[in-house]
């Protein structure tokens, strides 16, 4: 995969959490390659302070783009898990 076909996916999520103030850090494979150790998983893992309340301010911002799922997102919160946002054109997650 091209780095544009993964900024692509990336860039909407970074720019929603960064218009409602969402502190996020990428890490997983993308980070690992931006280091230097390729890595053949090709998913986007970001850690995102996320609560309640910006849970429909990103399914607003990206349901048009993404396949988002408010209510694993808010079992994701309540349970100190992790959810999937899965980007419709890159089938990127």
């Amino acid at each position: 995969m091209k780095n544009f076909e993964i900024l692509s996916a990336l860039l909407p999520v970074v720019d929603a959490l960064e218009k409602y103030s969402i502190p996020y850090y990428i890490g997983g494979s993308i980070a690992s390659s931006v280091y230097g150790m390729a890595r053949a998983t090709m998913d986007i893992d970001i850690v995102a302070d996320l609560k309640f309340h910006h849970v429909s301010l990103l399914r607003e911002n990206l349901e048009a783009s993404y396949y988002v799922d408010e209510n694993m997102i808010k079992d994701a919160i309540q349970n100190n898990t992790s959810f999937n946002l899965i980007h419709f054109d890159r089938q990127l997650k």
